[in-house]
């Protein structure tokens, strides 16, 4: 039997909402008996019905092949360590995590965790048909306040879900497990690993038959050690992280993850990136445009305030998982730049068949065209941006080449996205040898920018 996700995603709820001190949530019968779905439950390896992460005991139920875990919280939202959890904790808990399963895999009652009471609304403004190209999609994009000052922009985990199963029904994510020392000192799979001080999770995601890895640091808000003294930061890596850090974590990498593998927000990520890449290869100071969508679909610049911005813009976050589950609350940002390759599914050109194809037909043009008066043939046309001989653009080549070749390739990939963030060109190029073939001019102005920065 087939369940469409966008039947699911229309479904009004809107008369079912309860409300548990100001939390909206809906009642697990309601939602199991519109979608006719009935999630297992995971258990542990020794049998239970929760795991411990870090200490907390965790909830994971599995729907159509696709895991969901939630942490159990106390009435405070606080972690309930697994020595002190009790069956009413845990009971209640699984039909939270039951009725995000459902909402996750069949669009039932989805709207709510991402703040909307009406779904029909959500689904308005997410503004994604099943045929978009969400990388021409402009995300809903939301802002907090943190400490009475505007807060970085982020993508709630509900919205770029919505997105990547609206278009791709088969959308799955989970999550990456590694080898490592338990509480007890045991080694087994965990779904995070340690590095250093703190702790990172990892989500594979998998769209339209491609699958990406995005890893993200465990963080949140504690007392660091600055110039001025010592003053408490939001998005620092815990030592010592919570079940409810690892959980919301989680949901901000899977965020990230349907970013670069769908495109959907990625100019919110790609803010950060932009701001890194002029710091480290071109010299200049941090971007006040962001991308907005022409009447056409394509991306264009449009300027921005410093404030809507803001220091360290590009992040994401996981939303408020209290929508639906009661007084579980789970919000926040993800200010992360180590942005991995962008994968949206498309097949890339070949980058070195495509530089000659491009000479070559200038070269055909050129000699085809009278010389003026001074004996020089005339500037060619190529479509898009303008050579005058196959030798510029085989030097202009080479030149790129010599001043990227030191790079690793996610610093590569960082230069050639900062080319669109920067306005030079509309899409991202495959390769440096795609850049000169189609965008020379743009590629004129990144071999500038570059030799620059070197010289500096």
């Amino acid at each position: 039997m087939s369940f469409p996700f966008s039947d699911g995603l229309k479904w009004d709820f809107s008369s079912f909402i309860k409300e548990v001190e100001g939390a909206a949530y809906l009642p697990y019968p309601v939602v199991m008996a519109a979608a006719q779905a009935w999630p297992n439950v995971v258990p542990d390896e020794n049998g239970r019905l929760y795991h411990s992460i870090f200490g907390g005991a965790v909830v994971t139920v599995e729907l159509d092949g696709q895991r969901v875990s939630l942490p159990v919280l106390d009435r405070k939202n606080k972690p309930v360590p697994v020595e002190t959890v009790n069956s009413r904790d845990v009971s209640d808990t699984i039909v939270r995590a039951k009725t995000k399963a459902i909402a996750v895999m069949r669009g039932y009652g989805l709207a709510l965790y991402a703040g909307d009471l009406r779904p029909l609304n959500f689904i308005k403004g997410l503004g994604v048909k099943p045929d978009s190209d969400l990388r021409t999609v402009q995300p809903r994009v939301r802002q907090k306040e943190y400490k009475k000052r505007p807060g970085p922009p982020y993508v709630k985990w509900a919205d770029a879900l919505a997105a990547a199963k609206l278009t791709d029904p088969s959308f799955r994510w989970e999550v990456v497990t590694f080898n490592e020392a338990d509480e007890d000192g045991v080694i087994r799979l965990l779904p995070y690993t340690r590095a250093g001080v703190g702790a990172i999770v990892g989500v594979k995601v998998r769209y339209r038959k491609q699958e990406y890895t995005e890893y993200l640091a465990i963080m949140g808000t504690r007392e660091v050690q600055t110039k001025n003294g010592v003053k408490e930061l939001d998005n620092q890596p815990l030592p010592n992280p919570t079940s409810h850090d690892w959980h919301r974590a989680v949901m901000r990498c899977l965020t990230k993850a349907i970013a670069l593998a769908t495109g959907y927000g990625l100019s919110v990520y790609a803010k950060e990136d932009l701001a890194d890449l002029e710091m480290r290869f071109l010299g200049a100071g941090r971007t006040t445009e962001k991308l907005a969508p022409t009447g056409d679909g394509a991306a264009t610049a449009t300027p921005t305030t410093a404030a809507q911005t803001a220091e360290g813009a590009g992040q994401a976050a996981s939303g408020s998982d209290a929508a639906a589950e009661a007084s579980q609350k789970a919000d926040g940002k993800a200010p992360d730049s180590n942005s991995g390759p962008v994968n949206v599914g498309a097949a890339p050109a070949a980058p070195a068949e495509a530089a000659q194809t491009a000479a070559e037909t200038s070269a055909q043009q050129t000699s085809a065209q009278p010389a003026d008066s001074s004996g020089t043939a005339p500037e060619v046309t190529t479509g898009v941006d303008t050579f005058t001989s196959e030798n510029e653009s085989a030097a202009l080549l080479a030149a790129l080449r010599e001043e990227t070749a030191s790079m690793t390739p996610q610093m590569l990939e960082r230069v050639l996205r900062g080319v669109v963030t920067r306005g030079w060109v509309a899409a991202q190029p495959a390769s440096v040898e795609a850049l000169v073939a189609e965008h020379p001019d743009a590629a004129r102005k990144l071999l500038d920018a570059l030799q620059a920065k070197r010289k500096q």
